[in-house]
């Protein structure tokens, strides 16, 4: 199976996908500090500029992965979503990608903020151009804390297939605490709020937006970085490059490994051609 993984991050569906036994034929990301985390860990480096690259430079491809930028949906942005030029209308240079490309599979992933945005309307724009490609499309919100890493952080999941729907539906695992998951005492909370890229870090201590710091029998805990990686589900050899406070963005920016196991396990169940252990 060939895929391509754009606006990779730090390559979470890379990581997944490679140790399955798949291969990575492109890859592109903006950001120069996760291009280098990409290639430490993946020995070939992303392109950049999603829309520098030429479609027609772009090996074809059985499946395409794409997280795509949750600032202009996410309730803490400007909620321009679409109309973003800088970073909502990137969703309208996959579907040029799509299109020409015909991949056999997609998979999407952003904020759960994308399904509220303006009641709703731009998420089944993206649905409806999605469908008139001929694929059956199907979507679902799967939280952190139900598969096996406590953190409470809800992303929703696109998947399309060009001959027969993929439901977005996982059972869930049985529940971990932070208690047991971080094994550094007891915590008053079970599971850690969403760990994000930026912002938070120093508001009131119980706060949501406050996710780095909890009530702990000890006093007061910080995250460490170590911590952080743990909740973001990267494996224990996973190389992060760049200052201390670019490591903490790109943890903040990833999609959680964990999440993307179960999301590759549907396709494997509906796929022989995904059946590579």
């Amino acid at each position: 199976m060939k895929f391509v993984d754009l606006c990779c991050g730090i390559g979470a569906f890379t990581e997944v996908l490679e140790k399955k036994g798949h291969e990575c034929v492109f890859s592109c990301d903006i950001d120069e500090t996760a291009r280098q985390t990409y290639e430490a860990n993946h020995k070939k480096r992303p392109a950049g500029d999603i829309y520098k690259v030429g479609i027609e430079h772009i090996p074809n491809f059985d499946l395409l992965c794409c997280g795509f930028p949750c600032m202009p949906f996410s309730t803490i942005g400007k909620r321009r979503g679409l109309y973003d030029l800088k970073n909502g209308d990137i969703f309208y240079r996959l579907m040029s990608i799509i299109h020409f490309k015909k991949p056999k599979y997609f998979i999407l992933e952003n904020v759960i903020g994308l399904l509220s945005l303006d009641d709703g309307k731009h998420f089944d724009c993206m649905m409806r151009h999605l469908r008139s490609e001929g694929y059956y499309v199907d979507y679902g919100v799967l939280n952190c804390s139900d598969y096996g890493v406590p953190q409470n952080r809800k992303r929703v999941f696109i998947i399309g297939h060009l001959d027969y729907p993929i439901p977005v539906n996982i059972t869930p695992q049985p529940t971990v605490t932070l208690t047991d998951y971080l094994n550094k005492g007891v915590f008053e909370k079970s599971t850690s709020y969403t760990i994000r890229a930026l912002g938070g870090r120093y508001a009131k201590l119980g706060s949501k937006h406050n996710w780095t710091e909890y009530k702990h029998e000890s006093g007061v805990y910080k995250l460490t970085l170590d911590d952080v990686r743990r909740l973001q589900g990267l494996p224990n050899d996973f190389i992060l490059k760049g200052s201390i406070k670019q490591q903490w963005k790109q943890l903040g920016n990833t999609i959680p490994f964990n999440l993307v196991e179960n999301v590759i396990s549907l396709l494997s169940n509906g796929s022989p051609r995904f059946s590579v252990s």
